[in-house]
């Protein structure tokens, strides 16, 4: 494992603020070891750096769940309603996003 990037290089990187990246490890989303190791013999507040490549798959795995997680269930076509290229009709009788 490559613990190549500081704090202020990862967050730049990742274009997160650091808060960002302090909520993701408080909610163990990025674990010790895995995503970033203490830097040095700081015990109160020791230098991190952090494993860009596994950070990555992270974010984009708990992106993957939260969309998931976001996206409606799959309805079937209400009856009457247009099937064809009709997109004006469409988007006012489902309730979408741009509403």
């Amino acid at each position: 494992m490559e613990f190549t990037h500081s704090t202020r290089e990862a967050c730049k990187a990742l274009r997160i603020s650091d808060r960002t990246l302090l909520r993701l490890r408080c909610d163990g989303v990025l674990r010790p070891g895995d995503h970033f190791r203490a830097a040095g013999a700081g015990l109160q507040r020791p230098t991190l750096l952090w494993n860009l490549p596994e950070v990555e798959k992270a974010l984009a795995r708990r992106s993957r769940r939260v969309l998931h997680a976001q996206r409606p269930a799959a309805r079937p076509c209400a009856a009457g309603a247009p099937s064809g290229g009709d997109a004006a009709a469409a988007a006012e009788q489902s309730p979408g996003f741009f509403h």
